[in-house]
C-alpha cells in the first residue's frame, strides 16, 4: 500500500534530488529515478522530466492572449474574423 504525499512534500523531495540526480553517472540516476517512482508514484517519463527541468515554466495565473490579424487597416481577433465569414 501507498502512502499518499503532499503537494509540498512532492516539490520538497525534488528540489532535493534535482542537484543529485544532475551530477549522478547512469547507475546512480537510474537508482534516484527508481527511489522517486516508488515514494511518489509518478510515472517514469513523468519523473525523468520533473528532474530535468531545473524550474518550473508553467504559470497557471498567465493566460494566453488572443491571436490578433490585421483586417481592412483594423486589428482584429479570430473570433471577430470568423463572425465575417
Amino acid at each position: 500500500m501507498r502512502l499518499q504525499m503532499t503537494t509540498n512534500s512532492r516539490k520538497e523531495l525534488l528540489d532535493a534530488l534535482r542537484k543529485r540526480y544532475c551530477y549522478a553517472n547512469k547507475k546512480e540516476r537510474i537508482e534516484i529515478l527508481e527511489n522517486l517512482i516508488q515514494t511518489t508514484g509518478y510515472s517514469r517519463k513523468h519523473a525523468i522530466t520533473l528532474l530535468n527541468n531545473s524550474q518550473q515554466t508553467f504559470d497557471p495565473k498567465k493566460k494566453r492572449s488572443k491571436k490578433q490579424a490585421w483586417v481592412g487597416g483594423t486589428r482584429s481577433t479570430h473570433t471577430d474574423l470568423a463572425r465575417l465569414k
